[in-house]
Order: structure tokens, then C-alpha cells, then sequence
């Protein structure tokens, strides 16, 4: 069964996520219109989880780019605060 499937499940998770803390979700199947990308657009539905940021898992040509065989179809949505950007200058 599919964890983010209705509104009330979204709802439930919300009350207990904490936008403040570092957050990370991992979503599943994310291809398409898998179980994954409808989680993500459940979750996008609840302003808590709508400031993440979503890593897509790596294209087919990108793996093979990088020498990998085969590919994760895991995405990631992580908090702002487990980002951090420098200055390259």
C-alpha cells in the first residue's frame, strides 16, 4: 500500500514533520507516473513539504556517463538547511 495515498495520510505526516529540521525523504519508483512521482505530488499538497528540494534519481545516459551499469529509481527531497552552497571565487 502506498503510504502517501490520501489526503488524510498526508495530513497525519504533516502534523508530525517539522519543516525546521533536517529532513530527508526518499521516494521510490520515482519514473514516470510510478508510485514515487504520485507520492511527490501528494506530498507537494501540504505546504510543510512544498520548500524541499527534490534530487531525481540519475537519467539512464548520466549513469552510463558515469560507468554504472544500472541506475536507483530513488528520489530524495531534502531540507534546505542540508544544503550549503560556497563561494568558488
Amino acid at each position: 500500500m502506498n503510504a502517501f495515498n490520501t489526503p488524510k495520510m498526508i495530513g497525519v505526516i504533516g502534523t508530525k514533520f517539522n519543516p525546521q529540521m533536517d529532513a530527508l525523504i526518499v521516494l521510490d519508483d520515482f519514473e514516470g507516473m510510478e508510485k514515487g512521482v504520485a507520492n511527490l505530488f501528494n506530498l507537494r499538497l501540504n505546504s510543510k513539504f512544498q520548500q524541499l528540494f527534490l534530487i531525481p534519481p540519475p537519467s539512464f545516459e548520466m549513469a552510463h556517463k558515469l560507468g554504472f551499469t544500472s541506475r536507483s529509481l530513488s528520489a530524495v527531497l531534502l531540507a534546505p538547511s542540508l544544503i550549503n552552497l560556497t563561494n568558488q571565487g
